[in-house]
């Protein structure tokens, strides 16, 4: 989605997809730590990783309005 979105001239929909699609990762991700699917160090390794793409989706997403 970051690819699409910078190649495209007009981003915001591409970025309004990535956003929502991160937010509803981050959600699954808590949901599966809060049922102990997923262990406390993989989802603080996930957050850790996914951060910077919602940071710089979120940047982009507000740069286009």
């Amino acid at each position: 989605m970051l690819y699409r979105a910078a190649r495209h001239k007009d981003k915001k929909q591409d970025l309004d997809e990535l956003v929502s699609n991160l937010d509803f990762l981050c959600f699954l991700m808590r949901m599966g730590r809060d049922i102990n699917i997923v262990t406390e160090k993989q989802f603080s390794l996930f957050i850790e990783v996914s951060r910077p793409c919602v940071k710089q989706a979120s940047d982009w997403l507000k740069s286009t309005k």
